[in-house]
Protein backbone atom coordinates (compact mmCIF):
# COMPACT_ATOMS: atom_id res chain seq x y z
CA UNK A 1 0.00 0.00 0.00
CA UNK A 2 2.73 2.50 0.91
CA UNK A 3 4.76 1.43 -2.11
CA UNK A 4 1.87 2.56 -4.34
CA UNK A 5 2.49 6.13 -3.16
CA UNK A 6 5.92 5.90 -4.83
CA UNK A 7 7.76 7.89 -2.14
CA UNK A 8 11.31 9.12 -2.63
CA UNK A 9 12.01 8.86 1.10
CA UNK A 10 10.44 6.56 3.68
CA UNK A 11 10.35 7.59 7.33
CA UNK A 12 9.94 4.34 9.27
CA UNK A 13 8.62 4.09 12.81
CA UNK A 14 12.13 3.08 13.93
CA UNK A 15 15.55 3.91 12.53
CA UNK A 16 16.74 6.35 9.94
CA UNK A 17 15.16 7.62 6.73
CA UNK A 18 15.24 5.06 3.94
CA UNK A 19 14.41 4.51 0.30
CA UNK A 20 11.62 2.19 -0.81
CA UNK A 21 14.19 -0.63 -0.52
CA UNK A 22 13.04 -0.84 3.09
CA UNK A 23 9.76 -2.34 1.85
CA UNK A 24 11.64 -5.17 0.12
CA UNK A 25 13.96 -5.70 3.09
CA UNK A 26 11.04 -5.83 5.51
CA UNK A 27 9.11 -8.28 3.36
CA UNK A 28 12.15 -10.57 3.02
CA UNK A 29 12.80 -10.46 6.77
CA UNK A 30 9.24 -11.28 7.81
CA UNK A 31 8.83 -13.96 5.13
CA UNK A 32 12.06 -15.66 6.18
CA UNK A 33 11.19 -15.37 9.86
CA UNK A 34 7.79 -16.98 9.27
CA UNK A 35 9.42 -19.76 7.22
CA UNK A 36 12.05 -20.46 9.89
CA UNK A 37 9.59 -20.39 12.79
CA UNK A 38 7.13 -22.55 10.84
CA UNK A 39 9.82 -25.14 10.11
CA UNK A 40 10.87 -25.21 13.75
CA UNK A 41 7.26 -25.66 14.90
CA UNK A 42 6.84 -28.54 12.43
CA UNK A 43 10.05 -30.05 13.86
CA UNK A 44 8.40 -30.02 17.29
CA UNK A 45 10.49 -27.26 18.85
CA UNK A 46 9.03 -25.36 21.78
CA UNK A 47 8.56 -21.60 21.78
CA UNK A 48 11.59 -21.29 24.08
CA UNK A 49 13.77 -23.42 21.79
CA UNK A 50 12.73 -21.35 18.79
CA UNK A 51 13.58 -18.13 20.61
CA UNK A 52 16.98 -19.50 21.66
CA UNK A 53 17.83 -20.86 18.19
CA UNK A 54 16.84 -17.70 16.32
CA UNK A 55 18.82 -15.47 18.66
CA UNK A 56 22.13 -17.14 17.80
CA UNK A 57 24.96 -14.99 16.38
CA UNK A 58 24.35 -16.04 12.77
CA UNK A 59 21.08 -14.10 12.89
CA UNK A 60 22.63 -10.95 14.37
CA UNK A 61 23.00 -9.34 10.94
CA UNK A 62 19.28 -9.63 10.21
CA UNK A 63 17.42 -6.38 9.95
CA UNK A 64 15.23 -5.73 12.99
CA UNK A 65 17.43 -8.00 15.13
CA UNK A 66 16.85 -5.74 18.13
CA UNK A 67 13.12 -6.48 17.84
CA UNK A 68 13.67 -10.19 17.31
CA UNK A 69 11.96 -11.41 20.52
CA UNK A 70 8.65 -9.72 19.77
CA UNK A 71 8.88 -10.65 16.08
CA UNK A 72 9.54 -14.30 16.96
CA UNK A 73 6.55 -14.22 19.28
CA UNK A 74 4.32 -12.77 16.55
CA UNK A 75 5.57 -15.31 14.00
CA UNK A 76 5.02 -18.16 16.46
CA UNK A 77 1.46 -17.03 17.11
CA UNK A 78 0.87 -16.71 13.35
CA UNK A 79 2.04 -20.22 12.51
CA UNK A 80 0.37 -21.86 15.50
CA UNK A 81 -2.79 -19.71 15.41
CA UNK A 82 -2.33 -18.88 19.10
Amino acid sequence: MLRALNPEIVVPGHGSFETTKIFDDSEKYFTLLLERVGAMVRDGKTREQIDRDLRKPEYAAWAYHDRMPSNIDAAYRAVTSR
